[in-house]
């Protein structure tokens, strides 16, 4: 419960703070574009330090992270970033809970709503779509239509789960390849929501969007090779089993 809970916050605090001053680091690095101006200084000793804190919470979340009851045991590496991708999704979670109570208490018995927990809302649910999608993947609960896939012989089996990992990779490929300059775009400029609150958003789930899709389908080729000779019509080991074997 410890390295569940610990690690996916640590990681999410530092990340958070990051993300907010990410025009900085462009700075820092010598990678801002001309969208940035005069607005913002390069970062600090302490924005270094935090953005250290944030890979250090990352790389020991990763190390550290371990199945629950009901999910499937980890077999490669690439398994442990879905699998603590899932666990970064949960503190996002409780996250937006506590916004959205806060937000309904200030307004409704306090009369004084806020500015910024709408905006924070939909920023906070779309990274958590964007991550469950890696972790549902890596999970094999991802939607498809199980009653075709389980009837079909190993043999058929395999064909359609290689032809939809190709499929899977081609639109990755070509999402990249068409949002590249966006992304750049975004990026450079610290493109922001355009309200009071003004969070970037499109200029971290955009990008974000395009990283998850390449991960879902690297997790796809690897879900690939490592149920390509496992009993059953997909998950390697069942999941309501994944304990006792």
């Amino acid at each position: 419960m410890f390295n569940a809970v610990f690690w996916p916050l640590s990681f999410v605090s530092a990340a958070s703070y990051c993300v907010w001053n990410f025009p900085s680091y462009l700075l820092l690095f010598n990678l801002a574009g001309l969208g940035l101006g005069n607005t913002y200084q390069a970062a600090g000793w302490f924005d270094v330090s935090v953005l250290i804190l944030a890979c250090l919470g990352f790389v020991l979340g990763v190390l550290f992270v371990t199945p629950i009851e009901g999910e499937l045991p980890v077999q490669t590496w690439f398994d442990r970033i879905g699998l603590f991708a899932g666990r970064i999704s949960m503190v996002l979670i409780m996250t937006l809970a506590v916004v959205m109570a806060y937000e309904v208490v200030v307004r409704y018995i306090f009369a004084a709503p806020t500015l910024w927990a709408n905006e924070l809302s939909l920023w906070i649910a779309g990274l958590v779509f964007l991550l469950v999608g890696f972790y549902a993947q890596q999970q094999r609960i991802h939607i498809r239509i199980d009653i075709l896939h389980s009837a079909l012989r190993p043999s058929l089996r395999r064909c359609c789960d290689i032809v939809s990992s190709l499929c899977l990779g081609l639109f990755a490929s070509a999402f990249v390849w068409g949002c590249f300059n966006d992304v750049q775009r975004k990026l450079s400029n610290w493109e922001r929501f355009g309200t009071s609150f003004n969070p970037p958003i499109p200029a971290t789930l955009l990008p974000l969007l395009a990283l998850i899709i390449v991960l879902i389908a690297v997790q796809s080729f690897i879900n690939l090779v490592v149920d390509w000779n496992a009993p059953g019509p997909g998950r390697a080991v069942d999941s309501n089993q994944s304990l006792e074997r």
